[in-house]
C-alpha cells in the first residue's frame, strides 16, 4: 500500500484513508473468520450439551495468555539479538495482537499483523519477519518434543502419536539450526537488508537460544494446565491430577503443533482429531469433544479480549539502549 501510495503520488489525506481502509479490510476478515470458528463451535457444542463452570473456563483463557508468554519474551529476545531494538511493551502487544492472524488461510496474517504493529525506526521490517518465522518455529518444535516426550511418559501405547511428534520436531526444528537459518537469510538477502541482523546471525548459537526453548517448553506446560482446567469447566473428574496435568500438556503441544503445520486456519479439525483420541479414553469421548470444542472457545475469546486492550494502547515509544540492542540480557 504505501509502495502504490508513492508511485502515484497520492496526497497525505488519500493515503491516510487508503490505510484506515486497509485497516478496515483486515478487521473485516478477521471478524468474518473468527465469526465462522464460533458459530462451527457452538454448533457442536449444542450436538452434546454439557454444562459449564464459568470460573474454570475463565481460568482456561488467563492460563492459555499466561502460557504464551514465554514465547512473546523469546521473540523481543531474538529480535535483540539480531541487532534490533524493540520496546517490551509493543513487542508484547504485537505478538498477542498477531495471534488473531492465525484464523485466516495461509497464516500469513500473523506475520503482517506482527510485523505492521512493530516495524520502525527501531525495527526493520525485514528482520521482523524473519524473527517471526524462528520463534514460530521454535514454539512448534519444542511443542513437538515436549508432547513426545510426555507421551512417552503417559501414553507409551500410542507408538504412532510417538512417531508423529518425532516428525514435527524435525520439520519444525530443522530451519531453527544456527547454521539452516544463517543460510536461509543470506539466501534472503537478509544481510544486504540489515548488515546489523547479520553481524547478529554470525553471532547465534544453541547456548545462546536453548534459555529460550526452556522457557517455552515451560509455557507448553501452562498451556496444559489451560486445558486441564477447560476440562474442569466441563466436569471432568481429575483422579490423579499430576498425571492428568502431563496428558492434557501432551495433547495441547502435539494438537498445536499438528494444526500449526497443517496449515489449515486456526488448525480446525487437525487440532479434534489428536486432542478427542488421546483424552477420549481418560475422560469419555463425551468430554473429550467438549474440551476440544471449549478449548478453542476459551483461548479465541481469551485473545480477543486481550486483542481489544492493548490495540488501543499504542505505549510511548522508547530509545532502547546501545547495551539492550546487542545483548537480550
Amino acid at each position: 500500500m504505501f509502495f502504490v501510495a508513492e508511485d502515484w503520488c497520492l496526497s497525505p489525506a488519500v493515503r491516510s484513508w487508503l490505510l484506515i481502509l486497509g485497516k478496515l479490510a483486515i478487521l473485516a476478515l478477521l471478524l468474518w473468520a473468527i465469526s465462522g470458528f464460533v458459530g462451527k463451535a457452538l454448533e457442536q457444542l449444542r450436538e452434546r450439551p454439557l454444562q459449564i463452570r464459568p470460573g474454570w473456563f475463565a481460568l482456561a483463557g488467563a492460563l492459555y495468555l499466561l502460557g504464551l508468554a514465554p514465547c512473546a519474551w523469546f521473540w523481543r529476545r531474538v529480535l535483540l539479538y539480531l541487532g534490533q531494538r524493540p520496546g517490551r511493551y509493543e513487542t508484547w502487544r504485537a505478538y498477542y495482537i498477531g495471534h488473531l492472524g492465525k484464523y485466516l488461510p495461509g497464516k500469513a496474517m500473523v506475520v503482517a499483523l506482527r510485523t505492521g504493529l512493530l516495524a520502525s525506526a527501531r525495527v526493520d521490517a525485514a528482520v521482523a519477519v524473519a524473527s517471526i518465522f524462528y520463534e514460530t518455529l521454535s514454539m512448534m518444535a519444542v511443542g513437538a518434543v515436549v508432547g513426545g516426550v510426555l507421551v512417552a511418559v503417559v501414553h507409551r501405547q500410542q507408538t504412532s502419536v510417538l512417531y508423529g511428534a518425532c516428525a514435527m520436531a524435525v520439520v519444525a526444528g530443522l530451519p531453527l539450526v544456527p547454521a539452516v537459518f544463517r543460510f536461509v537469510a543470506k539466501l534472503a538477502r537478509l544481510d544486504r537488508r540489515s548488515p546489523q541482523a547479520a553481524e547478529g546471525l554470525g553471532r547465534l548459537n544453541i547456548a545462546d537460544i536453548l534459555p529460550g526453548w526452556l522457557a517455552i517448553a515451560g509455557g507448553w506446560l501452562v498451556l496444559g494446565a489451560s486445558m486441564l482446567a477447560t476440562i474442569s469447566a466441563l466436569g471432568g473428574q481429575h483422579a490423579h491430577p499430576f498425571a492428568d496435568w502431563l496428558l492434557c500438556s501432551a495433547v495441547v503441544a502435539l494438537a498445536s503443533t499438528g494444526g500449526f503445520l497443517s496449515l489449515v486456519p486456526g488448525g480446525a479439525g487437525v487440532r479434534e482429531m489428536l486432542i478427542i483420541p488421546l483424552l477420549a479414553p481418560r475422560y469419555g469421548e463425551a468430554v473429550a469433544l467438549g474440551a476440544a470444542v471449549l478449548w478453542r472457545m476459551a483461548s479465541l475469546l481469551a485473545e480477543l479480549v486481550l486483542s481489544a486492550i492493548l490495540y488501543p494502547v499504542r505505549g510511548a515509544p522508547r530509545e532502547a539502549s546501545s547495551a539492550s540492542a546487542t545483548s537480550p540480557r
